[in-house]
């Protein structure tokens, strides 16, 4: 599993983030797995999580967006989330 959270500016992790102050995304589905690498911050303050996941010949790139609470953004892609073969 990977986790996201906020943290304030206190140190303190943001309990109103995401779902009980952290987003999650499951990471291994196969012997073969996931990987989630890269966040990115849009201008707006979106998240972009980029990884790929492996099979047994090839890799498949996959984003996912967030808005600023930890939502995914539905109007991306699939319910937030792209699979690139």
């Amino acid at each position: 599993m990977f986790f996201v959270a906020k943290i304030l500016n206190n140190g303190q992790i943001d309990n109103s983030y995401a779902t009980n102050s952290l987003l999650t995304m499951p990471l291994a589905t196969s012997i073969y797995g996931k990987d989630w690498g890269h966040i990115k911050f849009t201008p707006n303050g979106d998240l972009l999580v980029v990884g790929y996941t492996n099979s047994t010949n090839y890799r498949d790139g996959m984003i996912a967006k967030y808005d600023i609470n930890g939502t995914a953004i539905s109007t991306f892609a699939t319910n937030g989330k792209l699979t690139l073969d």
